[in-house]
C-alpha cells in the first residue's frame, strides 16, 4: 500500500466543560473518521451523543497507550482515518497521546491538528500574566525558566486552588509569596552577622 493510500490521524480538541464550545470542524471530523481514540470512552460518548455522532470509539489511555498506539497506527497505515481526543481540551497537553503522535510521525503518517479549547491557554488568557511563550513544567525551577513565568497558569483550571495559586505566584517571578526567594536569617531574626566587626573599629570602618 502506497503512502497516498494511508489514512490520517486527527488530533481533535474537545470542550473543557460546555459542550457548546465544540467547533463545527471538530464535529465534522469526528463524524467522518473511521474511529475515535478516546482517553475515557464514557465521557467521549456523551459528547458524541450530544451531536448525534455514531463513530466507533477506541479506548486509548495511559494504561494501554503503548499497545493501543501500535494498533491504531496499523489501522491508519491500512487506510483508516482516526481521531484522537482527550477528556477535555487539546490532547497531549497533560493527557495521553504522545506515543501515538510520535509513532505516526516516525512512520510518515500525516497528523492533522483540529484546534480548539486548551485549559492552559484559557487560564492564561484571564490570569493577567504576560502572554509570552510558556512551558508546562511541574517544578519551581521549571516554572521560573525561560517561558516559565506563565508555565503553571493552567493549574488554576486543572490542579485545584492550592497548586493554582502556587503556579501563579511562581509565574509572577518567585517561589515565595512576596515574589522573592526566602533566605536564612541570623539570630533572633536580625539577619546574618556583619563582617565589619563590632564596636568602634567596625563603626569607624563603616563611616568611611
Amino acid at each position: 500500500m502506497g503512502v497516498s493510500d494511508r489514512g490520517r490521524l486527527y488530533v481533535v480538541a474537545t470542550p473543557l466543560g460546555n459542550l457548546d464550545d465544540t467547533s463545527f470542524r471538530a464535529v465534522e471530523v469526528l463524524r467522518s473518521v473511521d474511529g475515535i481514540a478516546a482517553e475515557d470512552t464514557r465521557r467521549t460518548r456523551k459528547l458524541l451523543s450530544r451531536f448525534e455522532i455514531a463513530t466507533p470509539l477506541i479506548a486509548y489511555h495511559e494504561h494501554n497507550e503503548e499497545r493501543a498506539a501500535r494498533r491504531i497506527a496499523d489501522r491508519i497505515v491500512s487506510g483508516a482515518d482516526v481521531a484522537l481526543v482527550s477528556d477535555a481540551g487539546t490532547p497531549l497537553v497533560a493527557d495521553p497521546g504522545y506515543r501515538l503522535v510520535n509513532l505516526c510521525a516516525r512512520e510518515g503518517i500525516e497528523v492533522v491538528a483540529v484546534p480548539g479549547p486548551s485549559a492552559a491557554v484559557a487560564a492564561l488568557s484571564i490570569s493577567g500574566l504576560p502572554p509570552q511563550p510558556f512551558f508546562l513544567g511541574h517544578g519551581g525551577g521549571a516554572r521560573r525558566s525561560r517561558g516559565g513565568r506563565c508555565a503553571r497558569a493552567d493549574e488554576g483550571a486543572r490542579g485545584g486552588p492550592a497548586r493554582g495559586s502556587r503556579g501563579a505566584r511562581d509565574a509572577r517571578g518567585g517561589g515565595s509569596p512576596s515574589g522573592r526567594d526566602r533566605r536564612p536569617r541570623g539570630r533572633a531574626g536580625r539577619g546574618p552577622p556583619r563582617r565589619g566587626g563590632a564596636g568602634k573599629a567596625g563603626a569607624a570602618r563603616d563611616s568611611r
